[in-house]
């Protein structure tokens, strides 16, 4: 079958490796022409149809003006019907994100390529489920001339009206070099505020940007990394985020995302940056202060860190591949106790790569699975116990596989109970090459899927790429209701009250927006169900809109509860403006008196 000018679908399955068992109708190959463009990147898994069956959604390129988003049934089947394959004309380098954009019940595919006209012109692509199939609702393209647009965007609702935003980091050449992360509302038109522009010299934005409520005012922020040394963090309105940002790193953290996580469980949410040329990680709160520098044993290439609590106290631990070693910290900078930091051997350097923590030996607790290239011409998964020991049977290894470009997904794709490991490769065959193969396999592991040890089970932590690290199965609570009075004053206090429930019964805190630029800051943790007050003075006449929301101690906050107030002007205010208008046109004053008389 063939549906490009050089594609070919296998529909036998080649299977590299014996001794593993495959899902059934997996692996599923294509075959192409060879090319140094041809790339396979991360694939997505996610129910996009409705049909409470997953899908397994991936990229791929075969040229600067030749690329695909294609997707799977979890038996092996094409998804014709839904119209894919869907062809990009450009070249694509990541993998897209998922979401449900604008809250209508069907999801999106949002996928960012470099297009080439007379020039590579960034450009990203929304594809809308419309009941029946996918259909390009619309795309942006930067105007202006660009370079290549490497990693996918984020997805995330950075302006707190409910709706997803698309977040994209690249350079661009407008007389000279400029450096831009774009804001898009589900729409495609810009965000208030963006893009975010800098001078070449501060470095190019090529990460996927984290977006995660970093300074607790109950609004998502961005971060993101440029290639000299800054680490920078902006507001749903473009403004920089209140204290020490940019942050100076002194290394190269363009191309690894920052990942967020409550690292100690205060209620606050740190960053953890690694760094490219010497693998050092930063660890900084939300204020863009440096709390912690870890420092592997060597300095080498290295992949995105990962964040995960593998060994039960709530707290989060921190993953990463440096060179040939694997590393586990805590979040307070001790080395995990066991086989840390684990060697092997051979490994070739590859920053889109990155561990991922589950459990994949039913012991219920989590493990660390990682899918690397070797220099011996072939790709092993690993997976170890979290004291850093190789689990039994592992790794699977698979040869003539190079070009690795992904990270493998944990997974339960068929919904039978057991676990799966998703993941995609390349291989060449006959050297001289003529063809390659793009390969999209899933193993089938008896042990049983465990939801709640899946701490980062796929690339970025979830499908809209936030790399914000939230608790398995932990459920946000509900979204509040509030009450108080409609009407009032200026200069006046007013009270107003708020109520949410947590489905896992987790203590919640509330935050109370009040339109005016001011907040509550986030209340005590009180049970759930618990009514909770607060009280402001509103300074100036107008209507306005109260937002309130809820979190709860494991750090998920709920959607905002609006409200709506009316301030008047007071009457003393009003006398009082009036007298002075008076006492500064003394003939009027003496008009009036008569009057009055």
């Amino acid at each position: 079958m063939t549906f490009g000018f050089n594609i070919k679908l296998f529909n036998e399955r080649k299977i590299q490796s014996d001794g593993w068992v495959h899902q059934e109708g997996w692996p599923v190959v294509f075959e192409v022409n060879f090319s140094y463009d041809t790339q396979i990147y991360d694939l997505v898994i996610y129910d996009i149809d409705g049909d409470n069956n997953l899908d397994v959604i991936f990229t791929y390129s075969l040229s600067d003006s030749e690329s695909y988003i294609d997707a799977f049934e979890y038996d092996g089947s094409q998804k014709k019907n839904l119209g894919f394959p869907i062809l990009l004309p450009g070249k694509i380098l990541s993998e897209v994100s998922i979401g449900d954009l604008d809250n209508n019940g069907y999801v999106e595919i949002v996928a960012s390529i470099s297009v080439f006209t007379s020039d590579f012109h960034t450009t990203i692509y929304v594809f809308e489920y419309d009941g029946e199939k996918f259909v390009e609702t619309w795309h942006f393209m930067e105007s202006k001339k660009s370079g290549e647009i490497i990693y996918s965007p984020s997805l995330g609702d950075i302006d707190g009206d409910g709706d997803l935003e698309i977040i994209s980091g690249n350079q661009r050449y407008d007389n000279q070099w400029k450096n831009i992360v774009y804001a898009l509302h589900h729409d495609g038109k810009m965000v208030s505020g963006w893009p975010i522009t800098n001078k070449f010299y501060f470095g190019s934005f090529y990460a996927t940007p984290a977006i995660g409520d970093i300074d607790n005012d109950g609004f998502s922020e961005v971060v993101v990394g440029s290639y000299f040394n800054y680490l920078y963090a902006w507001d749903g309105n473009g403004d920089r985020v209140s204290g020490n940002w940019p942050v100076y790193l002194n290394d190269d953290v363009r191309s690894h995302s920052p990942q967020l996580g409550d690292l100690d469980c205060d209620g606050d949410i740190e960053i953890v940056q690694i760094g490219a040329r010497y693998g050092n990680i930063s660890i900084l709160d939300g204020q863009g202060n440096i709390i912690q520098t870890l420092y592997p044993d060597v300095a080498d290439f290295c992949n995105t860190p990962s964040l995960g609590d593998i060994d039960g106290d709530g707290d989060l631990e921190i993953f990463v591949n440096v060179g040939d070693l694997i590393y586990g910290w805590h979040h307070n900078g001790l080395m995990i106790d066991g086989n840390w930091p684990i060697y092997i051997a051979n490994i070739t350097r590859n920053a889109r790569t990155s561990i991922i923590i589950g459990d994949v030996n039913n012991d219920i607790l989590p493990d660390i699975i990682y899918m690397y290239e070797n220099s011996m011409d072939g790709i092993e998964i690993f997976s170890y116990y979290s004291n850093g020991t190789l689990i039994a049977g592992w790794p699977y290894s698979f040869e003539k596989a190079s070009n690795l470009h992904s990270s493998p997904t944990i997974v339960d794709i068929d919904r039978d109970g057991d676990v799966e490991i998703a993941f995609t490769y390349l291989y060449y065959e006959n050297y001289p090459y003529q063809f390659c193969n793009l390969t999209i396999d899933i193993l089938d592991l008896s042990e049983l899927y465990n939801a709640v040890t899946m701490h980062w089970s796929m690339f970025q932590h979830n499908t809209c790429h936030t790399g914000l690290y939230q608790k398995p199965l932990n459920n946000p609570p509900e979204k509040p209701y509030i009450n108080g009075p409609t009407k009032g004053g200026i200069g006046t206090e007013y009270t107003f009250f708020a109520k949410a429930n947590d489905s896992d019964d987790d203590n919640i805190s509330y935050l109370f927006n009040w339109g005016d630029g001011k907040n509550s800051g986030w209340t005590d943790f009180v049970d759930s169900g618990t009514i909770v007050n607060s009280s402001h003075i509103w300074q100036k006449s107008g209507s306005y809109t109260i937002k309130v929301k809820a979190k709860d101690s494991n750090a998920a906050q709920s959607e905002w509860a609006i409200f709506q107030v009316t301030m008047p002007r007071s009457k003393a205010v009003s006398n009082s403006l009036f007298l002075r208008i008076l006492e500064q046109y003394p003939l009027i004053q003496k008009v009036l008196l008569y009057l009055i008389k």
